[in-house]
């Protein structure tokens, strides 16, 4: 069960991560993904994003030690984390549910300005801050069933000040933002009912006018907002309902139920970028151009580290006599400088050997994979390497095809021509 609990909060962690990421990164990179709904969908995955950093690791390594090894402050700062980043998450839900509904149904109402959205952001973080903080009749406590720190009632503290602060919390972030939610999206189904119903049953199919396209876009967005409004409240009601059974004491709670619940709850943040990424076309698209462009540069990474390991390795037709010879530093250097602009200027499917030793009495051909041997200068030709990409390409073809004493003309040729 633990090698399972163990897996399960990685595979959460690491899906989290990569979609709350990509969600942050496709709305920040196009300006026409920066409408009012999407700033508070960039708010609710920066809060997923920030529970998967802050949280999540701190599990997942005290499961694997079977034990907290990060010290009592260091349990208060990940159960102040976790309780925080759900409570941003859960109230700026609300605060997008709110925002639809003023859109659809109450269209004359002001609507959200940039400052509006700096300002609700500004209060959800507050009110989650006050209710988050680990101070009486609340306590940061370890809780191994689960491999991190949680927020508990102190036993200490006086039961009307446990059942003040539980009022409350519950108040605001329960039975107010589940109230919001519910309210709200009924009136929109309500208001989109109406105005399926006040269309025109003679209009042809093949005609669509403006109200209509606005209409058949507010359906969709409203089916989008219910999708993770139900994702999100089916998800996080069976931990709310063991927190709130657990404040009487004489009850006891399995710990299978306790881990299934708490894993539903962690749930939320690689289903809601999910939800998201799938629904909204836009964000789809540049989201596989994102992957594309990923791999594509694993690939020429991988091509230039492979070339990298093999520029050492060259090959040069030489005598077993010739292998004793020596050369000096400059005719070194000048090798590796040909070399160097050789790799930079031809494509990765042609590259070959640059320059060209005359064979004395032998065809064999030797490969040396360091630098320490050069054969002598007086059988060596240093070829030069054209600067334009198309007389490089048609160079490596040929030498691609062994046709080495006419690539070695053509350079001639243009040497003598640029002098």
């Amino acid at each position: 069960m633990a090698m399972v609990q163990e897996m399960t909060l990685l595979l959460i962690m690491v899906s989290g991560l990569l979609g709350n990421g990509l969600i942050i990164r496709v709305i920040c990179g196009d300006v026409l993904m920066q409408t009012m709904g999407n700033k508070f969908a960039f708010i609710m995955a920066v809060s997923d994003l920030g529970l998967c950093v802050f949280f999540m690791p701190f599990s997942l390594i005290s499961l694997f030690r079977y034990q907290w090894m990060f010290g009592q402050n260091m349990c208060h700062v990940t159960a102040f984390c976790g309780e925080f980043f759900t409570k941003v998450s859960t109230a700026t839900l609300s605060v997008v549910v709110l925002e639809k509904h003023s859109n659809i149904v109450q269209r004359k109402l002001k609507k959200f300005s940039r400052n509006g959205v700096l300002m609700t952001f500004f209060v959800v973080c507050i009110t989650a801050l006050i209710f988050s903080v680990p101070y009486p009749p609340r306590e940061a406590v370890y809780d191994d069933c689960l491999g991190n720190c949680i927020m508990i009632t102190s036993s200490g503290a006086s039961l009307e000040s446990i059942l003040t602060f539980v009022l409350l919390e519950g108040l605001l972030f329960k039975v107010v933002s589940v109230s919001l939610l519910l309210v709200s999206l009924l009136k929109v189904f309500k208001k989109i009912h109406m105005r399926r119903c006040m269309t025109h049953p003679r209009q042809k199919q093949n005609l669509i006018n403006v109200d209509q396209l606005r209409m058949m876009a507010e359906d969709y967005t409203a089916c989008t907002t219910l999708i993770v409004v139900a994702s999100h409240v089916l998800l996080c009601l069976p931990y709310i309902t063991i927190q709130l059974i657990s404040i009487r004491p004489n009850i006891v709670i399995p710990h299978s139920w306790r881990i299934i619940a708490f894993w539903l709850l962690l749930f939320n943040t690689s289903l809601r970028p999910l939800i998201y990424g799938l629904r909204n076309r836009r964000s789809r698209n540049l989201m596989l151009q994102y992957f594309k462009r990923a791999k594509r540069n694993v690939i020429t990474q991988n091509c230039f580290m492979k070339l990298g390991r093999r520029r050492k390795a060259y090959v040069v037709p030489v005598t077993a006599q010739q292998q004793t010879e020596q050369t000096n530093v400059e005719e070194l250097m000048q090798i590796v400088d040909v070399m160097d602009i050789a790799a930079s200027n031809t494509p990765l499917f042609t590259r070959r050997r640059i320059m060209t030793v005359p064979t004395i009495n032998t065809t064999t051909e030797q490969t040396f994979l360091d630098l320490n041997f050069v054969p002598d200068e007086s059988q060596i030709e240093l070829q030069s390497v054209p600067n334009d990409r198309y007389e490089m390409m048609s160079l490596a073809r040929r030498i691609e095809s062994k046709d080495d004493d006419l690539c070695i003309q053509d350079i001639e040729t243009q040497d003598s021509a640029s002098d």
